[in-house]
């Protein structure tokens, strides 16, 4: 057998190696990726599960309630559920208190506050105020007719 033949035989057994473990591979993914869409069939599955416990429990809170279901085990349930209730209540009033004397401090500064005096008629325009301008970097005041932010440097126009 020539060393053209050994090398062929070689390179053939080479590739045949390879076409198989790239064949198992692509098996071995999609294998895989069924594996994850049942899972997440399964998720799903349990998504809807917990959806139809929570229904189930607020209709027979319900029920529990009208009278129209009555069950000894599940009637403490039934007490947790109002406490619970009254607890939310209780701290939504406490909100609203505390909103209200937000508001009262709001009202408070505002009567502080002192009242413009109404100016006299004057006979001659007031002379016009030049308008303050302020740095877009830093946000500091800038002196009337300046190029450059006295704070941070930054030209302005």
């Amino acid at each position: 057998m020539s060393f053209l033949d050994r090398l062929s035989k070689v390179v053939s057994e080479t590739v045949d190696k390879g076409k198989k473990e790239l064949d198992q591979l692509a098996r071995i993914n999609r294998i895989r990726g069924e594996i994850r869409d049942l899972e997440k069939q399964i998720s799903d599955l349990q998504a809807q599960i917990q959806a139809a416990k929570l229904q189930l429990g607020a209709q027979a809170l319900e029920m529990l309630r009208a009278g129209t279901l009555v069950s000894a085990e599940l009637e403490p349930f039934v007490g947790k559920v109002a406490a619970l209730e009254q607890e939310i209540a209780t701290r939504q009033a406490a909100i609203q208190e505390k909103e209200a004397a937000i508001e009262a401090i709001k009202a408070e500064a505002v009567a502080a506050a002192p009242q413009p005096q109404p100016q006299p008629a004057a006979t001659e325009a007031p002379a016009a105020q030049p308008e303050t301008r302020f740095c877009p970097q830093c946000g500091a005041a800038l002196v009337p007719g300046a190029a450059f932010c006295a704070q941070c440097g930054t030209r302005v126009q």
